[in-house]
């Protein structure tokens, strides 16, 4: 006998969306601000 439950899968999100490759894909605002403050201390020799 099989003990061990299995909830069945379903999928909620939206089946008509476009594949976007990740090159375009949006980042997050904590990444973006991460990498500008790396370029500044870079320049600037920090």
């Amino acid at each position: 006998k099989n003990r061990i439950f299995r909830p069945t899968q379903i999928y909620t999100g939206s089946h008509e969306e476009p594949y976007i490759p990740i090159e375009r894909r949006a980042v997050s605002l904590e990444r973006v601000r991460v990498d500008s403050l790396e370029q500044h201390l870079e320049r600037n020799g920090k």
